[in-house]
């Protein structure tokens, strides 16, 4: 599948969209892979609603200075906005050798004491500068429909959920085909689609530990719900 269906910075009407938010006062939180924030810091910084972006630093490039340029990119944001970093570790919190690389050029750049570095190693946030923080956390396998089956609790409808670019309403962001399709947030009200049979059971299905639909059966990511 192709990453362009989750980088936000894609999106042809993200500035449309951003000001959107900035005349009905919604707060934004945006994540990316950060491989086109330099050229979009400019349009980025304009948005009074943007408040939080995430930006994950282990996307595979070829660019030697892709980490540079997300460090010189953030600097242009006003000091309210809050950067959090973004480090995937290899398993159980430990960091593989690509990420130890990212951490040394976290360190280089902000002029991190070895405490701090030590934080980062060992802590799964940390803070590094005014507003901006390092988030570390464990690979996750990307959902597909597979005969790996399992049981769980998930938030998905719980505490989030997501609404695709084509307005379709489904369980979580990781569900970016759709295949758990709800309804459509261009035809419908959010209120009558939460309240469908359909999202009833799903909701049902993780309170009693149980996945109803063959996408969060397959998924790994709900392991880190127990």
């Amino acid at each position: 599948m192709s990453s362009c269906k989750r980088e936000p910075l894609l999106h042809s009407k993200l500035n449309e969209i951003l000001n959107i938010c900035d005349d009905n006062n919604i707060k934004v939180s945006l994540t990316t892979n950060g491989t086109l924030l330099k050229n979009k810091i400019n349009e980025l910084i304009n948005h009074k609603l943007l408040s939080k972006v995430h930006i994950s630093l282990n996307a595979e490039v070829t660019n030697q200075n892709y980490l540079n340029d997300i460090f010189k990119a953030v600097s242009n944001f006003p000091q309210e906005k809050i950067i959090i970093y973004r480090i995937w570790a290899l398993k159980e919190d430990k960091l593989d050798e690509k990420s130890t690389k990212i951490v040394e050029k976290l360190k280089k750049y902000y002029n991190l004491s070895n405490d701090t570095v030590e934080k980062l190693q060992k802590k799964k946030n940390t803070k590094i500068d005014f507003n901006k923080y390092v988030d570390k956390d464990n690979l996750f396998i990307w959902p597909i429909i597979s005969n790996n089956k399992s049981n769980g609790f998930c938030e998905g409808l719980k505490s989030q959920l997501a609404i695709l670019s084509d307005g379709t309403v489904t369980v979580c962001c990781l569900d970016d085909d759709g295949l758990i399709n709800l309804g459509n947030i261009f035809l419908e009200n959010l209120k009558d689609i939460l309240e469908k049979s359909k999202t009833k059971r799903i909701i049902e299905g993780f309170r009693n530990n149980k996945c109803v639909e063959k996408l969060c059966q397959s998924c790994s990511y709900k392991n880190r719900f127990k």
